[in-house]
This record gives structure tokens, C-alpha cells and sequence, in this order.
């Protein structure tokens, strides 16, 4: 198994696959394991959870001595109890953990040497060569090409990027901010705020097209909760915001290196996601499938404004059993009626989620 693998094992299955298998004093620490990883594999982490996390790893190896004997203590579970140090020290698993760096060694192997130096020297001189001539253009050359972008387009792929990202101003982009889009739903996302530049860069090429009367509808809706005098392209009003009904629709984005599929996708695996609303005043995760993601341009006291969505079809949900502790969630496969909230703005997916097939 990859590392992938035991990921997913230890996420997603095992909880579900070992329920009836253990006895419940086991199932109950074994859990304890699975929500701190689901913690530390995050992207990002606040001092709250660093605090949850540490107490169960305690609360886990604790009770592992106790049920198996503490011969089966391992130097890696000695390892789980300077986690919380190590991710003060040096912030969350996701940006120091080997995966990136075993990436290289595929690299190394297709690397080309000259047979005059050593493969060190000449490993590291392409790759100081590459980062640095991208950095340099982007820059330093960028604004010496500004109005000339098929050069500037040139030049990024010969530097080793293959699209130049749409022109946003990612001097206000901050991680901190653009996590709290997605978990904070008493925060309104209009949809332009700035993206992490990966997003961006995931999101060059699409395909032009023009929405039907619902989905437009439903747009336009969306744009009037947040800017006044927004107005549809049958209405004659000068001097206020028309919503133009051309966007450019994409299969699939990424975020903070994850990928997020679309029913337009060749396969629907990775399609599915939740997002968080306020509901009775209490915070509540909704389950749907992203029809497709788009770009939709709106001008703005005479400002072309770019705003980026996922279509989204929400499910049905009942009075149904939920497994609470196996960070499992019954829902019915059958989408409620589309309206306002399924125009999402991207910055408010809070998680990818897996569906399987569950009773009659």
C-alpha cells in the first residue's frame, strides 16, 4: 500500500469497515487515532485543535499500553506524543511531511548529467536554473512586458510554466483569511475575493459558453444580495451593473494542491463536496455535487471584476440515522430544487466527500 492508501484506510474506511470487526473498547481508541489524523492531515491548523489533537494521540497510546501491553509501543507512537511541539514549532504536517520530497526523487531519476560533473552539482544547478528564471520573469520582466502577453506567454513556458495565471491582485491573497471563508459561514463570500495561486492556475482554460434562463436566474440572484443595482440583460437601465450572460465554464480546480471534480469530468469520482450554511441559527455542513466550476465577469463602477463559482445541486436529507462517530452522514440520492445557493462561491468548499451506496 502507498502512503495514499494508508491514508485513505485510516480516514475513510477503516471506521466504517471495522465497526462490528472490534470490540468497542478498541473501536473507541482505534477512533481516537482517526480523528486526531483527520486533524494533522489538514492544510491548515488552528492552536484549538493542535490542543485536541495532542490529547487524543495521549488519550490513544495511553490506552493501547493498557489494552495490548506496553510492548506494543512503538517508537513512531513515542513520536505521536512530540507532534504538538514539532507543529509549533515548524506549522501543520501538510507543508513539512515527506511526500513533496520523495516527488523529487522521480525527478532525480530522469535528470540528465553531462558526464563531466557530478550529479549533485548538475542536479542542482538545473533545478536553481528553472526556479530562478521564473521568479526572475515574474518579477522583473512581467511589468517591462505589460500590454505584450503572447511574449510574456512565451517566456513563462520556456521557464517552466505552462499558463499564465489570470492577473488578480494577489498582493491581498492570505491563507489565513481564505481558510476562514470556508469555515466561517456567518462570513459573505461574493465570489471575487482573492485565490490561492494554484486556483488560478487551474482555472486558464476553459470553455465560453452562455447559461440557460434558470442558471442565469439564479446568478443574477446571487449578485443582488451582494452589490446594488445589479440589473439583467432585458432591462435597459444606464448607469447601473448589467450581468452579462457569458462565463467560462471548467471540469475541475485545484486548492491548496487538492483537486475537485465536476459531473462534467469523465468520472464523477472526486465531485462531491460539502460546504458549510447557517441554518436556525446553528452551523450545519450540506452535502452536493458540483455540476462544473466557471469564471463570470462582472464590471464594477467601470472595474471588470472576475468571480469564480461551483454550480452546485445540493442532496435531500431526512430524519435518518447518522454515524456520528464514524464521521459518517446518511443522505438521499435524489438533489433537492436548485436556487441561490447553488451558485457557490469556490472559496466556500470546505471539503471533499465520498459517496458510496447505503441501504435499499
Amino acid at each position: 500500500m502507498t502512503a495514499t492508501d494508508w491514508k485513505a484506510w485510516c480516514l475513510v474506511y477503516s471506521p466504517f469497515v471495522l465497526k462490528n470487526e472490534l470490540p468497542p473498547a478498541h473501536l473507541n481508541n482505534w477512533m481516537k487515532f482517526v480523528d486526531a489524523c483527520s486533524i494533522l492531515s489538514k492544510t491548515s491548523i488552528i492552536y484549538e485543535e493542535i490542543d485536541d489533537t495532542d490529547r487524543l494521540l495521549k488519550e490513544f497510546v495511553g490506552r493501547c499500553s493498557s489494552l495490548y501491553g506496553p510492548e506494543c509501543i512503538t517508537p513512531n507512537m513515542h513520536l505521536h506524543l512530540h507532534l504538538r511541539k514539532t507543529i509549533e514549532d515548524f506549522s501543520t504536517i501538510y507543508t513539512y511531511w515527506l511526500f513533496s520530497f520523495e516527488r523529487y526523487n522521480g525527478f532525480m531519476k530522469d535528470a540528465e548529467t553531462n558526464q563531466k560533473d557530478s550529479f549533485e552539482l548538475t542536479f542542482m544547478k538545473r533545478f536553481i536554473e528553472k526556479t530562478g528564471a521564473l521568479d526572475f520573469i515574474r518579477t522583473r520582466i512581467s511589468s517591462c512586458l505589460a500590454g505584450r502577453p503572447q511574449e510574456l506567454e512565451v517566456l513563462l513556458k520556456i521557464a517552466g510554466q505552462s499558463h499564465t495565471p489570470y492577473q488578480q491582485n494577489q498582493a491581498q491573497y492570505n491563507p489565513l483569511i481564505f481558510n476562514q471563508l470556508s469555515s466561517d459561514p456567518t462570513i459573505d463570500v461574493i465570489g471575487s475575493e482573492p485565490l490561492p495561486a494554484d486556483t488560478l492556475l487551474s482555472m486558464t482554460e476553459g470553455q465560453k459558453t452562455r447559461f440557460n434562463e434558470q442558471s442565469y436566474e439564479l446568478l443574477l440572484q446571487h449578485y443582488q444580495q451582494h452589490y446594488d443595482g445589479v440589473y439583467s440583460i432585458l432591462q435597459q437601465t444606464p448607469g447601473r451593473i448589467c450581468c452579462y450572460n457569458e462565463v467560462e465554464k471548467f471540469r475541475s480546480i485545484e486548492i491548496f494542491g487538492q483537486q475537485y471534480w465536476s459531473a462534467l469530468s469523465k468520472s464523477i469520482r472526486g465531485s462531491h463536496i460539502q460546504a458549510l450554511f447557517l441554518q436556525h441559527g446553528d452551523v450545519v455542513a450540506w452535502t452536493g455535487q458540483v455540476q462544473y466550476y466557471f469564471r463570470h465577469v462582472l464590471v464594477v463602477d467601470r472595474v471588470p471584476k472576475q468571480h469564480y463559482f461551483a454550480y452546485v445541486r445540493w442532496y435531500h436529507t431526512e430524519a435518518g440515522q447518522r454515524f456520528e462517530q464514524e464521521g459518517l452522514e446518511e443522505w438521499r440520492n435524489r438533489f433537492m430544487i436548485d436556487d441561490r445557493h447553488s451558485i457557490l462561491p469556490v472559496h466556500c468548499i470546505s471539503s471533499q466527500v465520498a459517496i458510496v451506496a447505503y441501504g435499499p
